[in-house]
């Protein structure tokens, strides 16, 4: 008889660790979710941010790109004009020797 009163005291004490162990087991297991749902919601709005960003740049760029259409014109012109004045000094270089350049002779 003291013998089965010792198994059913040490079996309740037994679980009621067990309880106690899968309560802490649990506290800690919700911790760990709580915080991971935190990231996670750290890491959507970083995402947001990049995206806003990266539309902001897209469209940025699409404006100087057209900017740069609308005064393509002038540019071109501009550049055909410094082209008209590179060549006849490339080719003047052209014209002079090895020792004419080496003895400043143009």
């Amino acid at each position: 008889m003291l013998e089965s009163f010792d198994k059913e005291n040490y079996q309740k004490r037994q679980d009621k660790n067990d309880n106690v162990v899968d309560k802490q087991m649990l506290d800690v297991l919700a911790e760990q979710l709580r915080v991971k749902d935190q990231q996670i919601a750290e890491l959507n709005k970083a995402l947001d941010q990049q995206q806003q960003l990266s539309l902001i740049t897209t469209q940025e760029n699409r404006q100087l790109k057209e900017k740069i259409n609308e005064l393509g014109g002038y540019l071109n012109s501009d550049n055909r004009e410094v082209d008209k004045t590179k060549e006849p000094t490339q080719v003047h270089e052209e014209q002079v020797g090895f020792w004419g350049r080496l003895f400043g002779k143009h």
